[in-house]
């Protein structure tokens, strides 16, 4: 390979890299403010970032005796990266009350650990992911319940 060649390949190289960084940070900009769609645009190219929504899994009702009704919520909790799961030792069985912030399990993505918490208080109602389990970005991982009273 000529020096030329070389330089090209190691320019290559460093646009590829520059641009997996900057989509890493796209991903999870969508995934923290739990947008279903991201578009961006630099000089003259452009990537359009879109996925289902998955958080909220909506309310039913669940008991509707005299003023009260009980409702329940769904919350899924989804991987932010692709990458390998992983619970935690301290792992919650199904029925436990969870707290936020409180950790569930992490995805390993390229040698960083990407801790799991839980955004809401509730209910673990279902668990989706499997120790050791590819999984990808978005992938539903827990099911969360919390039941309010309206």
């Amino acid at each position: 390979m000529s020096s030329d060649e070389e330089v090209i390949m190691n320019e290559s190289k460093k646009t590829l890299k520059g641009f997996i960084h900057e989509l890493k940070e796209f991903l999870g900009i969508l995934h923290s403010y739990d947008a279903t769609e991201l578009e961006w645009e630099k000089d003259g190219y452009g990537i359009k970032l879109s996925r289902k929504a998955t958080r909220s899994h909506g309310q039913a009702p669940v008991s509707s005796n005299g003023k009260n009704r009980a409702k329940v919520e769904l919350f899924h909790v989804v991987s932010p990266v692709v990458g390998t799961f992983h619970f935690l030792p301290e792992m919650p069985q199904v029925g436990a009350l969870l707290k936020p912030g409180q950790a569930l399990g992490y995805v390993r993505a390229v040698n960083v650990q990407h801790t799991i918490d839980v955004e809401k208080p509730g209910k673990l109602s279902e668990i989706h992911a499997q120790e050791g389990q590819p999984v990808e970005f978005g992938q539903l991982l827990f099911t969360i319940e919390n039941e309010r009273v309206s």
